[in-house]
């Protein structure tokens, strides 16, 4: 239950990391880019969640590997969205 709860605190930090960020292409507009602060508290809270069930070296593997599949997945999910162009009647 703790690692669920990791990863999805270290999800969703990515995520507010990345919709604050002015290249995003999930939103029309980046929000506030106080959401890193945030973003910063959610993956301290992740790797100290996950820290309580996991070794040390462990815990380093596997908040590193989720951190990195989602910045290289969440850009690409952007490419799934409909955009107006796609819609040529």
């Amino acid at each position: 239950m703790n690692l669920l709860l990791s990863l999805i605190l270290l999800t969703l930090s990515i995520a507010l990391c990345y919709a604050s960020n002015k290249h995003q292409r999930i939103f029309n507009k980046a929000v506030s880019k106080q959401w890193r602060t945030l973003s910063i508290l959610l993956l301290g809270a992740g790797i100290g969640v996950t820290a309580q069930q996991l070794s040390w070296s462990a815990t380093v593997f596997f908040c590193a590997m989720i951190v990195m599949l989602c910045c290289m997945l969440l850009p690409l999910l952007t490419l799934l969205k409909k955009s107006e162009a796609d819609h040529v009647e």
